[in-house]
């Protein structure tokens, strides 16, 4: 693994802007960093495909884990909802997608950081603004012909939503839902409009009808006890790009666990993407090559780890403990429960601390696929790279990456 500096595409901002996305191109920090990329070796590909995999079956491993143990409380999850989610998780409930952060430096085993489960982003970027990059630069000669990416996910996205119409069944229309928060009635949060307009696009490929609304535009018929849009038509299954706590606490939270409408996620990535989780891991799979020591316990760790907030977002309230001494970022979850994670430094490549975000998709593997599967299915399908400080957070720029593979 190495970072390669690289001279951008010839009118590189106009082809980012034709896909839509905007955001990839704010005028005083860009997101879009392509003066520089990742190359790995097919081999390290390798191993970060098989870590990922492996995490996934492990997680879902540890959602039963908790189910049977009834570990809510921990999670701090509400009372009302623990009967929804083990009826969800046992009837298998079809998850869609998630995001691992690992760290990795081509020289030791991949890391877990966190799992992304419930509300993942950085799709569009990952799944196709750096696959044109890579085509662009096969073209141009910059790169191998034979140059190749580990990037699967838009196929992947597809087959997954595939899956889940063939084995559970949905309705024609898929109602696409999150929170715009608006000036002048211009949404602002321009990175989860484009995340939830690419979702909408992957659900059409699989020939699915689907229908946009904001999340605070859903209502509930208390006479029909279903939820309903400004149309007064029945939403009968809601991918929402909104996290299932803050829903959990919305005005129409407590009518959710009735059941009324299939959503996707499922309420049972409440546990997944509860960093909680990683303290389970822990206990389940002491000293695994891939997970870092995590205990929801203070002071079980000494002198150096890293304390995060259960339900953390972009990296804030993150404190970092290192021979002592403790620095903390910023941000709106200082309150509420932690859990307290095993030090690990990220990568430094001349400042840069890359992040790889590894996207795992609930597609079925091919039979022979070669990695452990679990029996609700999931393949690790591709991923994106995000390089900032220290501490990944909404700063932090995505760069590209290839490999070449290897000669047989």
């Amino acid at each position: 693994m190495k970072r390669e500096m690289t001279v951008p595409r010839l009118g590189y901002k106009e082809k980012i802007l034709d896909m839509g996305l905007s955001y990839f191109l704010q005028d005083d920090a860009p997101y879009w960093n392509e003066s520089a990329c990742y190359q790995f070796t097919a081999d390290e590909v390798d191993e970060i495909e098989a870590a990922a995999q492996t995490l996934h079956v492990m997680c879902l491993n540890a959602v039963d884990y908790v189910i049977k143990n009834r570990l809510y409380d921990k999670f701090g999850i509400p009372e009302s909802y623990v009967p929804y989610i083990e009826k969800s998780w046992s009837r298998h409930d079809p998850f869609l997608y998630g995001r691992f952060d690992l760290s990795y430096d081509g020289l030791t085993p991949p890391k877990m950081l966190e799992y992304n489960a419930d509300t993942p982003t950085s799709l569009p970027e990952a799944a196709v603004a750096q696959w044109y990059w890579l085509e662009d630069r096969r073209a141009n000669g910059t790169l191998p012909a034979n140059a190749d990416q580990f990037n699967g996910i838009h196929e992947s996205l597809i087959a997954a939503w595939q899956r889940t119409k063939d084995e559970v069944g949905l309705p024609n229309t898929v109602h696409f839902a999150t929170f715009l928060a608006k000036e002048d009635g211009v949404a602002t949060n321009q990175e989860d409009l484009i995340n939830l307009e690419y979702m909408r696009d992957t659900c059409n490929q699989a020939g699915i009808q689907t229908l946009s609304i904001d999340i605070e535009d859903i209502g509930f018929d208390s006479t029909n006890r279903k939820f309903v849009d400004l149309d007064n038509r029945p939403i009968k299954a809601l991918y929402k790009l909104y996290p299932w706590e803050m829903l959990a606490k919305d005005d129409y939270g407590k009518y959710l666990p009735e059941d009324s409408m299939r959503m996707i996620e499922p309420v049972w990535k409440m546990i997944l993407s509860n960093k909680a989780i990683l303290a389970v891991l822990w206990k389940m799979y002491p000293n695994h090559p891939n997970l870092l020591p995590a205990y929801l316990e203070e002071g079980v760790l000494k002198d150096n780890y890293v304390k995060k907030p259960l339900l953390g977002r972009e990296g804030g309230n993150v404190t970092i403990v290192q021979n002592g001494v403790s620095s903390q970022t910023a941000g709106d979850y200082g309150t509420g429960k932690f859990v307290y994670q095993g030090l690990h430094h990220l990568p430094n490549f001349n400042g840069k601390h890359p992040v790889l975000g590894v996207w795992v998709t609930s597609e079925h593997p091919d039979p022979d696929y070669g990695l452990p599967v679990h029996p609700r299915g999931g393949r690790a399908c591709g991923m994106g790279i995000r390089e900032g400080g220290p501490v990944t957070d909404n700063t932090s720029r995505f760069v590209p990456h290839y490999f070449v593979p290897s000669i047989e």
